[in-house]
């Protein structure tokens, strides 16, 4: 796994001093998730996809290939999506039970995919932008409330992946960051990760910072 970098600036709670006494002012929560994700090359939309997979807690899991610690040869695909290997029931089993949404940007734009993911149930699947992501950097913004419904959680854990997308094979996640990246809901929190290049993925799927903000 790559070396990350991290740099994170949160708001948090402030204490206003009085001559009496003291006032705790809670810092609000944010309504919005806007993720920046540069790769090292130009971003490919056809030939590849690009997933944000946000958690509630630290538990959820995402199809990382071998040899990776605790890698599988288990597809990174939506769910409800049937795999070349393996059963459905299983997916949701081991990974889309655990995910409160997702994000991905394909030809056709970005797309949301709201939890909780329940096998045999459809799948509700949101537009958030029709415009393809192009050239090295791409932004999106999704509503907190659409990942994880009206009680979002302190902490949002999150994953960002790339896939390369080829006909007719096994669609297994080229680059990723790491399961412990997490945020504040707290608006105002900002966090970068800086990611080292590996020259054994295409520029296309090697990530190279991404950068969240709640807002």
């Amino acid at each position: 796994m790559k070396k990350l970098t991290y740099i994170v600036l949160v708001v948090g709670v402030m204490m206003v001093a009085g001559c009496a006494r003291t006032v705790t002012q809670i810092a609000p929560s944010g309504a919005e998730m806007v993720v920046q994700v540069t790769t090292r090359g130009t971003v490919e939309a056809t030939a590849n996809r690009y997933f944000l997979v946000v958690g509630s807690s630290s538990t959820y899991y995402v199809q990382l290939p071998l040899p990776q610690p605790g890698g599988t040869r288990d597809e990174l695909l939506e769910p409800g999506t049937v795999p070349m290997y393996g059963s459905m029931e299983a997916y949701y089993y081991n990974y889309y039970s655990t995910w409160a949404g997702y994000v991905i940007a394909e030809p056709g734009g970005y797309f949301l995919g709201e939890g909780p993911f329940v096998f045999n149930t459809p799948l509700t699947r949101e537009v958030l932008s029709t415009t393809a992501p192009s050239g090295s950097v791409f932004t999106f913004t999704v509503r907190l409330e659409k990942l994880f419904g009206a009680n979002v959680p302190d902490t949002i854990y999150f994953d960002v992946l790339t896939v390369p997308w080829v006909a007719g094979a096994e669609k297994l996640s080229a680059d990723h960051l790491m399961m412990s990246n997490y945020v504040s809901k707290v608006a105002g929190t900002e966090l970068t990760i800086n990611d080292d290049p590996d020259l054994s993925v295409p520029p296309s799927l090697d990530l190279n910072k991404v950068v969240v903000k709640i807002q």
